[in-house]
């Protein structure tokens, strides 16, 4: 049975080697024939067989060269995507070790943000926990003093303006409620009392202005356990007389205040 082999360029040129081979063969047997046309005709066999395998040498090696060229080509493409494969491995690379950093400090700026929050809200009820205690103890202080006696008043009145920077004076006074303070800059403060659970009056503010202006003091403070009256807020005004009531008094000797002004 024939088998058919397929017509490929390997197999035709293997045919044209074939077909040059037999060629140079018959021309080389003719040439020792002896007979003078029929070597004529062998050499003619020769040449053409010569040039008919030269012919099929230069197409081969044609063809040779172009395919080495393809494959160069190729081998060039496939290094160039080889180097582009590997440039984009290692920018992903890059971009996953920046999107990783920023990450990493994303989450530590959220942590030092939940500690920053964290310890300003402990300060807060810190804080809110000290005003809770210290309203809690002025309002004891306020309470105590509405109902303290003279001299509870009096020492109290000496313990809160001792702590704003001011001294006790030892000059006696014509009334037992009157009391005066030296400042450090040496001006003179004169301290009031209003007792009795009485309100304070405007009358009562005019008076201890008169009382400071006749003392030569910078300051003169009126200070009724029992409050003062509106007529008495009043009064205040364009004169150098504070009006302490209980709660203000309970918070200069629970919390202080910066010292007085001459």
């Amino acid at each position: 049975m024939r088998t058919h082999t397929p017509d490929t360029p390997e197999s035709r040129r293997a045919r044209r080697a074939i077909s040059a081979l037999g060629l140079i063969l018959l021309g080389c047997c003719l040439i020792h024939s002896g007979v003078e046309w029929i070597s004529a005709l062998g050499c003619g066999a020769v040449a053409f067989g010569l040039l008919h395998g030269g012919t099929l040498l230069w197409s081969s090696s044609a063809e040779w060269l172009k395919k080495s060229r393809i494959r160069r080509e190729r081998e060039r493409q496939e290094r160039m995507r080889a180097r582009r494969r590997v440039r984009q491995q290692e920018l992903e690379e890059a971009r996953a070790h920046q999107r990783l950093l920023e990450a990493h400090a994303e989450e530590e700026r959220e942590a030092a943000e939940r500690s920053r929050d964290a310890a300003e809200r402990e300060r807060a009820e810190r804080d809110r926990a000290l005003r809770a205690e210290s309203e809690r103890r002025i309002d004891e202080e306020a309470h105590r003093l509405q109902t303290a006696s003279e001299e509870e008043l009096l020492a109290a009145v000496a313990q809160a303006l001792v702590r704003r920077g001011l001294a006790p004076m030892a000059e006696p006074e014509t009334e037992a409620c009157d009391r005066r303070f030296a400042a450090a800059d040496g001006s003179i403060h004169l301290v009031r009392c209003v007792y009795g659970g009485r309100k304070a009056r405007s009358l009562d503010v005019r008076a201890a202005e008169d009382w400071r202006k006749r003392a030569g003091a910078a300051h003169a403070y009126l200070i009724a356990s029992a409050g003062f009256r509106a007529d008495a807020v009043g009064a205040v005004s364009g004169v150098a007389v504070t009006l302490v009531d209980p709660y203000l008094l309970a918070h200069w000797i629970v919390i202080g205040a910066p010292a007085p002004s001459a």
